[in-house]
């Protein structure tokens, strides 16, 4: 997969999961799908996660259809960016969560957040973000998105 930016030979391993479940719609996961058995990484706990693809190959006089990304989808891939950034530079308070992949999911729901509201720049962002995800740890669980 090549975004429009040419930036996910690296990246789409590290977002992987949210890719198919918070940017891609049906008809891009759909193509990601189709020509792969299974996707397999291991989470931010060292965890192994399996994604089911179907495993059928393009006939030879299909083509694969380049996935462009809207705006919305590209503000969603930027707040899991920003979302890893937080956490490297910034990380939250011990403890707050029980595990990676928990804490990270709260940083990305509140990046969303602070989008939805209009707060798009770093030195209030991320303040913002932090206190968010303090206000409203008790919502948190391993349900996030629904």
């Amino acid at each position: 997969m090549r975004g429009v930016q040419g930036y996910f030979a690296s990246g789409i391993r590290v977002y992987f999961s949210y890719l198919f479940t918070h940017v891609l719609s049906d008809e891009q996961q759909s193509q990601l799908h189709r020509p792969s058995l299974f996707w397999s990484w291991l989470d931010r706990d060292e965890a192994p996660v399996l994604l089911e693809g179907n495993g059928a190959t393009l006939c030879e006089e299909e083509l694969s259809e380049q996935i462009i990304f809207t705006d919305n989808q590209f503000e969603s891939l930027m707040c899991l960016c920003d979302a890893k950034q937080l956490l490297v530079y910034q990380p939250l308070p011990e403890k707050l969560f029980m595990n990676r992949e928990s804490e990270f999911a709260a940083c990305f729901k509140a990046m969303l957040a602070a989008t939805k509201e209009g707060v798009l720049f770093e030195d209030k962002r991320n303040e913002w973000v932090v206190e968010y995800i303090l206000k409203n740890k008790n919502s948190f669980d391993s349900d996030i998105f629904q």
